[in-house]
């Protein structure tokens, strides 16, 4: 098993290669949120069709014809299956990233991406529950009647439980590096993480907005923001010096972009909006 020691080198990578990386980094964090917001939105009504709720899928929403309570049970699960199904998603995706080294370069960044997407796309719905009625965990709160103090008490714990995970950011992102340059000190750590979180979510960010006209509403802007608190504290908690002692693989660096997931995102865009905007029956 190659190590640190055995890294390819330990000299910073040229004005080209980060570049590269990202915007590649960019990329993926976009075709992450992107697919994920869709995921989730997709099993809910794959699951409230399967139980004949009459699920209408948007690109940006669900909607169900069949709010019958004498259905009760089954809409709340129909709801609840998508954010759980992308949390759990997000962690096989960070447990493959964390353990299968077959993957590296961009797919490395991508199971990333997709693993921080999962934790925190869930983690802010149950936060903001309460303040988007129409969106899925505060619909199941308000159908099985739980109290303002019971939810609130949620939205403490995945605040807790957010803030934890992103601490923990550091060593993920540092584990993506190919040279021991970003991990000898306090200010090339930081300097790595800016460049390969903290900066691809402003870029991307400002391309998901973009992306998601004229539906950008605030469930969105709520979780832009809270990738950015997130990819922040990474970066400032990148300044440890346990995040000095981490395994790194023997991997060669990414020298091109990686146009796969550009062609990804243009042709969920031209689905989204040619297709979805209306909205289809299921």
């Amino acid at each position: 098993m190659s190590y640190t020691d055995n890294l390819i080198g330990s000299n910073q990578e040229s004005n080209p290669a980060v570049r590269m990386r990202v915007a590649n980094s960019s990329l993926i964090y976009m075709a992450s949120f992107i697919i994920l917001n869709f995921a989730q939105d997709f099993i809910s009504s794959v699951s409230a069709a399967l139980f004949n709720l009459k699920p209408v899928l948007f690109y940006h929403k669900l909607t169900l014809q069949e709010t019958d309570h004498g259905h009760l049970k089954t809409i709340v699960f129909s709801f609840l299956s998508g954010p759980f199904a992308i949390l759990v998603i997000g962690f096989i995706a960070l447990q493959v990233f964390f353990y299968a080294r077959k993957f590296h370069g961009t797919a490395k960044f991508f199971l990333l991406w997709l693993g921080v997407a999962g934790f925190t796309i869930f983690l802010t719905q149950v936060i903001t529950a309460q303040v988007f009625p129409d969106r899925s965990i505060c619909m199941a709160y308000r159908l099985i009647d739980i109290s303002d103090t019971t939810a609130i008490l949620f939205s403490i714990l995945a605040s807790i439980a957010f803030v934890f995970f992103s601490t923990r950011m550091p060593k993920f992102f540092l584990r993506t590096t190919t040279t021991t340059y970003y991990l000898k000190h306090e200010h090339q750590r930081r300097r790595y993480l800016f460049q390969t979180a903290f900066l691809p979510w402003m870029l991307g960010s400002i391309g998901l907005a973009v992306f998601y006209l004229p539906e950008f509403t605030m469930h969105f802007f709520y979780q832009l923001m809270a990738f950015g608190i997130c990819t922040y504290i990474a970066w400032e908690f990148s300044r440890s010096r346990k995040n000095k002692q981490i395994k790194l693989f023997k991997h060669p660096p990414i020298k091109k972009l990686a146009y796969v997931y550009l062609i990804v995102i243009l042709l969920l865009y031209l689905n989204f909006h040619l297709t979805l905007a209306k909205g289809i029956a299921l």
